[in-house]
């Protein structure tokens, strides 16, 4: 976001996976009913706000995704295997993630 402060009405949140729900831990149970679980969550906030939503999901190759997300300038992808679990911590190779923006963030100390 720190690219788009002068485009702040362009910003939009995407979210993308839920972890709770309800009071339900939802890390045992499969992507596909933890987004289920997560459109549920965010219908009312939707409703009332432009700027909120669910990142879409796509089934297509990760050439095609890239080109597209690259084409109408997002930061990248993630691609999860509809049956994968959440695992805190760990990269099992069920997700994959692209970053097309390859710039790095720089802090100089003076």
């Amino acid at each position: 976001m720190q690219h788009h402060r002068s485009q702040a009405s362009a910003i939009r949140f995407y979210a993308f996976d839920i972890l709770t729900f309800s009071g339900r831990n939802m890390l045992q149970e499969s992507l596909l009913k933890r987004r289920n679980a997560l459109t549920e969550a965010l219908w009312p906030i939707r409703k009332a706000s432009s700027v909120v939503d669910v990142s879409q999901t796509v089934a297509a190759s990760g050439a095609d995704m890239i080109h597209a997300a690259t084409a109408i300038g997002l930061e990248g992808v993630v691609a999860k295997r509809k049956d994968s679990f959440y695992e805190s911590g760990k990269r099992s190779g069920a997700w994959v993630k692209y970053k097309i923006n390859k710039g790095q963030v720089v802090v100089a100390r003076r």
